[in-house]
C-alpha cells in the first residue's frame, strides 16, 4: 500500500455547526493530507443523547465539510464512557491506515495534555481518586481533587476537567495503549463559545449545546448552521418519546430481567423504577442521578435497557462505510486485502452466521429506536442500502 498521508477525525455532529467546519478546515490546513477519514457516532451520542439529525444525512454532510470517507462508530461503541468511546474510535481509524489524528480541545498545548495523561496513569493519582470515591464523592469530583493535589495549580487542574480536554486525553491514552505512537497528533483549539454555553450569539461559533437549547425553545437557528435546509429534530421531544418507551418497559418487564442488561449494577434498576412515574424525561433523570450514577451514565443505561443490550456485549471490530466521495472510494480500493475483508458497505451483505451479526443487529435496533423517536419508522431500511457516494470532488 502506498505511503499516503491519512488524517483521521472523530465526529458526533449534534448538530453540525460552524465549529465543525472550522475544525476540519484547520486540521486539513495543518496536515495537508492525501485523504481525510471521519469516524461518526451513529444515532446516539457518547452521553446517551438522541442525536438531532439522522446518521445518514450527517455522513453525507461530512463530505461537504471536507471529509473523504465516513465510517460508523456503532451504538455499542459510541454510547459508552469516554475511555471506551475514544479507544474504539481510534481502533477503527488505525485499521483504516490513519497516519495523522486531529481533535479539538480547550487546550492546544499537547505537552500539558500529555502531563495530565501521565498523572492519570500514575498509582498515586489512582489511590487519591479511590480515597475520594470512598468518601462518597462522584468520579468527576474525585479525579479533579486528585489532579488538583498533584498539580498544586488550581487553574491547570480546572483545565483538566474541561470536556474536550478530557476527550483529548482519552484519544492520547488510546494511541498509547494501542502502541501507535508513530501517529502524528494535531490539536485544534476550541474558539468562541465553550461546551457549557447555553445561549447563542451573532457572528461567532456557537456551541452544540447552545444550538440545541435554542432549538428546543422553538427559536430559528438556521443562520448558525452550515446546512440549514436539512431536517433537525428537537432533542427535548425525542427525550420525552424515549421516556414513554422506558415507562412501557417497566410495565412489561420484571426487575430481574432488567438487571441482566449492560450497565445495570448495584440495584440501580430499583431506583429507576421508583421514579418512573415522573412526567418528563429530564425530571426523571434529575431524580434518578446520584454522585455515583451521573446524568450521562443514566442516559446511557436507559438506551441499553430499551435496546436490551446484554452485559456480555460484543467487542468485535466493525468497519462500516456510511459515505464517501471519489477520493474516499479510491482510498478504499488501495487498502490491504485483510482490511477490505473487514469492511461493511451494507447490512444486506452480512450473513447470519457472521461474527459481526450480533453488533450489526444491535446497530439496526438503535436505528429503529431513533426512527421511532422521530416518527420515521422506515428509516432503518437505509441500513440495507449502499453508502452515499458524492460524485463531485
Amino acid at each position: 500500500m502506498k505511503n499516503f498521508k491519512v488524517l483521521g477525525v472523530v465526529l458526533e455532529l449534534n448538530p453540525i455547526h460552524e465549529g465543525h467546519k472550522y475544525f476540519i478546515q484547520k486540521a486539513k490546513e495543518k496536515v495537508q493530507p492525501d485523504f481525510t477519514i471521519a469516524v461518526l457516532s451513529s444515532s446516539f451520542s457518547m452521553r446517551g443523547e438522541p442525536i438531532v439529525m439522522d446518521k445518514f444525512t450527517r455522513a453525507k454532510c461530512s463530505l461537504q465539510l471536507g471529509v473523504d470517507l465516513v465510517l460508523e462508530l456503532p451504538f455499542t461503541k459510541a454510547v459508552q464512557s469516554a475511555d471506551y468511546f475514544t479507544k474504539e474510535a481510534i481502533r477503527i481509524l488505525i485499521h483504516m491506515g490513519m497516519t495523522h489524528f486531529a481533535f479539538g480541545a480547550e487546550c492546544e498545548n499537547i505537552s500539558i495534555l500529555n502531563h495530565f495523561k501521565e498523572i492519570t496513569q500514575s498509582i498515586e493519582f489512582q489511590n487519591i481518586t479511590k480515597n475520594y470515591l470512598q468518601q462518597g464523592l462522584s468520579y468527576h469530583t474525585s479525579t479533579f481533587k486528585a489532579m488538583k493535589e498533584l498539580l498544586n495549580d488550581d487553574e491547570l487542574a480546572l483545565s483538566y476537567t474541561l470536556p474536550n480536554n478530557t476527550l483529548g486525553l482519552g484519544y492520547l491514552k488510546a494511541i498509547d495503549e494501542l502502541k501507535m505512537n508513530e501517529i502524528t497528533i494535531e490539536i485544534i483549539q476550541r474558539i468562541d463559545h465553550s461546551y457549557f454555553d447555553t445561549s447563542i450569539e451573532e457572528n461567532c461559533i456557537n456551541s452544540a449545546s447552545a444550538l440545541r437549547c435554542a432549538f428546543n425553545k422553538g427559536h430559528d437557528i438556521s443562520r448558525f448552521l452550515p446546512f440549514p435546509d436539512e431536517i433537525y429534530f428537537q432533542e427535548e421531544k425525542m427525550q420525552n418519546n424515549l421516556f414513554f418507551l422506558l415507562q412501557y418497559l417497566f410495565i412489561t418487564e420484571d426487575l430481574d430481567t432488567l438487571s441482566s442488561y449492560h450497565g445495570v449494577t448495584e440495584g440501580i434498576e430499583k431506583r429507576l423504577e421508583s421514579f418512573i412515574h415522573k412526567t418528563t424525561y429530564l425530571e426523571f433523570i434529575e431524580n434518578v442521578q446520584t454522585k455515583r450514577y451521573t446524568k450521562n451514565r443514566i442516559q446511557r443505561l436507559i438506551l441499553h435497557l430499551l435496546l436490551k443490550i446484554k452485559k456480555d456485549v460484543s467487542n468485535n471490530l466493525y468497519l462500516r462505510v456510511l459515505a464517501m466521495n471519489l477520493q474516499g472510494e479510491a482510498y478504499l480500493h488501495s487498502l490491504p486485502k485483510d482490511t477490505k475483508k473487514m469492511i461493511i458497505t451494507t447490512f444486506k451483505n452480512v450473513s447470519r452466521d457472521s461474527h459481526l451479526n450480533e453488533i450489526m443487529m444491535m446497530e439496526l435496533k438503535a436505528t429503529k429506536l431513533w426512527g421511532l423517536l422521530t416518527n420515521q419508522p422506515t428509516l432503518y431500511k437505509k441500513e440495507f442500502e449502499v453508502p452515499y457516494k458524492e460524485r463531485n470532488l
